[in-house]
């Protein structure tokens, strides 16, 4: 069979090249292709020449077209990158420049196939005018063109001779030319020069060098206020990186931000939410470093957390929530005692007395503040943890139950993550055991008619029983009881006999 389709596909390739009914065979064998399996594709298709499929790319008959990248995805699809880019290079150069977006996502996609090879890549680097085609699809009003070609260089300039030919002309030229098209063009292309420099200190040189990234910088400080906002959250991508943040401080770039929060105007500011984000996300790899550093930031935080205006509020609140959630942040954070006994105490307030909305971020924040996976439990942060806890409420385990017992899933949830979080250190643990209910409460499947909530239910008990420590604080009967419904799964339906025998004993 195998040696009759291949005479039988090398006489429709030989009619297509010789334009005989060119449609009516690019229709068969685009049927013929469809119904390959992949062995025997694999069989076929390194004796074909499928330089005669890609000819057919130059037409504007848009079935035709169609059909012929559909063939080509199909047949290319079994084989290596290594020998489509030495094979087909220059069709696939050509189909790249071509005027349909299918054709263009064709070359990109065998691209970035081609980028996971490092020795491939580094030959793709030699070829400019392809580069400089990828590039032009940047530009492209389609975004899943722009973002595949964005894929690709991003994946280029991770390599040395990527960022050799990327930052020298031509090519850095060229793609200095499309951002100057319009915003959304320097937006895609400011990405693609901060990804470098995220990826490797060489990467960061170059791009200064090419004084892209300045203009990046700059480009924080336009008039245009959307246009300093996606700017801003561009740079903190950077700042994420020990070279990048060391870069931005030279540039003063931390600190003109800290200067414009100092401003009178700052709480009036559209500005105000990125820029508290941009020190909430670098602080919070950093915390100490930071929060000291820059303490005008923090205490504008500070004041911000029981604003009246609940946005406001909310950003102040999740920004201390998402420092705290790593272990360096809650050790920073402990630092600031008075103020962090404050942010608890209110969270308790919103948990208790507000919207369901304002509920679910505050239980949100608090169980980034308190949970404490098992290789950070030192004694210290369990301290820590143990410490907020209790700041919460009078009774704060109550105080979450209350919020679970409620008819609202999202929050409902966020309460059961909260008693998640506590469930996995010792002394919540003990909180749960000494809670009146509770621990009947979590077996009780019957409770929750929605299956996330079931699940969340579920991972507290599984939480428990995992645990290595759980044993030191349950009764072995009740490990017991946890264990089966652990082993029994998240649904489960006893069957009458099962209840009866339960009753009778």
């Amino acid at each position: 069979m195998a040696t009759k389709s291949l005479e039988w596909f090398h006489k429709i390739l030989e009619n297509i090249r010789v334009d005989i009914d060119r449609s009516r065979y690019l229709e068969e064998l685009h049927i013929a292709t469809s119904s390959l399996n992949a062995s025997d594709l694999v069989a076929i298709v390194p004796h074909l020449q499928l330089n005669i499929i890609f000819d057919c790319l130059n037409t504007s008959e848009k079935t035709q077209l169609e059909q012929a990248i559909s063939i080509i995805k199909k047949l290319l699809s079994v084989l290596n990158s290594v020998d489509i880019i030495k094979l087909y290079g220059a069709p696939l150069g050509r189909a790249l420049e071509h005027p349909d977006v299918q054709a263009k996502e064709l070359v990109l996609n065998e691209l970035n196939r081609a980028a996971s090879n490092v020795d491939l890549l580094t030959i793709i680097c030699k070829e400019v005018p392809l580069l400089a085609s990828v590039i032009e699809c940047i530009k492209s009003e389609t975004l899943s063109l722009a973002s595949t070609a964005t894929q690709f260089l991003n994946e280029l300039g991770k390599i040395q001779p990527g960022i050799a030919v990327l930052f020298n002309p031509p090519l850095i030229n060229h793609l200095k030319d499309i951002s100057a098209i319009n915003d959304t063009v320097k937006l895609r292309v400011h990405e693609i020069i901060v990804n470098i420099s995220v990826h490797s200190v060489d990467g960061l040189q170059a791009s200064i060098k090419s004084e892209i990234l300045l203009e990046l910088l700059n480009d924080v400080k336009s008039k245009d206020i959307l246009v300093q906002l996606t700017s801003l959250e561009t740079v903190t991508k950077l700042a994420l990186t020990n070279h990048g943040l060391q870069f931005l401080k030279e540039q003063g770039f931390l600190q003109y931000i800290q200067e414009q929060l100092k401003d009178n105007n700052a709480l009036n500011s559209l500005l105000l939410p990125g820029f508290i984000k941009f020190f909430g996300n670098v602080a919070q790899t950093r915390p100490q470093e930071i929060i000291t550093e820059f303490p005008t930031v923090f205490n504008l935080v500070y004041e911000l957390y029981d604003a009246n205006d609940p946005i406001l509020s909310n950003l102040a609140l999740e920004t201390i929530g998402f420092i705290a959630s790593a272990p360096d942040g809650k050790l920073a954070l402990n630092q600031h005692d008075v103020r962090m006994r404050g942010v608890v105490q209110y969270l308790g307030k919103v948990i208790t007395l507000q919207a369901s909305d304002r509920k679910v971020v505050a239980l949100n924040v608090f169980t980034n503040i308190v949970q404490l996976n098992i290789i950070s439990q030192t004694p210290e942060l369990l301290a820590i943890t143990k410490k907020w806890f209790s700041q919460l409420s009078e009774n704060p385990v109550k105080t979450i139950i209350s919020v679970c017992e409620k008819p609202f899933y999202e929050l409902k949830l966020a309460g059961l993550a909260s008693l998640n979080a506590i469930a996995e250190q010792p002394w919540g643990q003990e909180e749960i055991f000494k809670c009146p209910g509770l621990i009947e409460y979590l077996l009780n499947r019957n409770e929750e008619g929605d299956m996330n909530c079931k699940a969340a239910k579920f991972k507290i008990v599984k939480t428990i029983s995992d645990s290595p420590f759980s044993r030191n604080v349950f009764p072995a009967d009740i490990i017991s009881r946890f264990q089966l419904h652990v082993k029994q799964g998240i649904v489960f339906v006893q069957n009458k006999t099962e209840v009866a025998l339960e009753s009778a004993a």
